[in-house]
């Protein structure tokens, strides 16, 4: 028995095709198009008027040439810092570009990651839920960000909006110890300070720099940041931070309206405490 691998679909390319079908799926105003929002986030979205428009997504696939260590202090390998920010960089605005062809109001829920596999090679990917308003269209600048809709609801109504992922990176190497003072402390319980010193100027390094791609957007402040770290295909000695966050700007007057708890704290559940 032999199969067939499917390469088109009326005689159309298979990539060209499923676009088209998804694009024209997002694109009929009267149906939902595919997301990964909850049932609330999908109901509140409605609520201020934004429909999803579908999944989007933007990838990059690096191979991270070999870099010889060197022996002695931990040290940042520059060249790495570099590629890998930028394949980032190009994975997220791939997404926003896939967002903004379906004529897309913003994107939420944005999630970044990274994959190794063989060769040494790394695939960088974002993906998140491209959002379409519904009516007439706002004059309000294009919005994305790693925020929920209930998360970016509660900013538009204190008047701010979210323009987008900022992100700064930072790639590591540990160094090595000369042979002699690796033998002498395999029995000492000390705190390694080089390595210590080098860890905090890598998160350090990592968040300066996400905060200077805020202050290029001129975002007057970013929320939800995270520092994370991750050795890819290098090896347990050299390690990536990446701070990420999402950079807000003022926009218009902020709402008034109170914002309703969804569950009642006027009395905690007698379940809760036992009594």
């Amino acid at each position: 028995m032999t199969s067939e691998k499917l390469t088109s679909i009326s005689g159309e390319p298979l990539g060209l095709w499923a676009a088209r079908a998804l694009g024209g799926a997002a694109g009929r105003r009267d149906e939902l198009g595919s997301s990964d929002l909850s049932i609330d986030e999908v109901l509140v979205a409605a609520e201020v008027g934004l429909r999803p428009a579908g999944l989007v997504s933007g990838s990059a696939v690096w191979h991270v040439g070999y870099q010889f260590p060197q022996i002695g202090a931990p040290y940042e390998v520059d060249q790495l810092s570099d590629a890998i920010s930028q394949a980032r960089r190009m994975a997220l605005e791939r997404m926003v570009a896939s967002a903004r062809s379906r004529g897309a109001a913003g994107v939420l829920g944005v999630e970044i990651s990274a994959e190794g596999f063989g060769g040494g090679s790394v695939e960088f990917w974002a993906a998140g839920t491209a959002l379409r308003r519904v009516g007439e269209a706002g004059r309000e600048p294009f919005f994305w960000g790693l925020l929920s809709v209930q998360e970016y609801l509660l900013l538009r109504r204190a008047g701010f909006v979210p323009v987008g992922v900022v992100m700064g990176v930072c790639v590591y190497h540990m160094g090595f110890s000369p042979l002699g003072t690796a033998f002498a402390r395999l029995t000492e319980n000390i705190e390694l300070e080089a390595p210590t010193s080098a860890l905090y100027r890598a998160r350090e390094l990592a968040m300066a720099r996400m905060q200077a791609e805020a202050d290029e957007l001129g975002a007057s402040g970013v929320v939800g940041t995270t520092v994370g770290w991750s050795s890819h295909v290098w090896g347990p000695r050299t390690v990536e931070f990446m701070a990420t966050g999402t950079a807000l700007r003022p926009i218009g007057e902020a709402s008034h309206e109170p914002v309703e708890a969804a569950v009642d704290l006027s009395e905690p559940p007698e379940s809760a405490f036992g009594q």
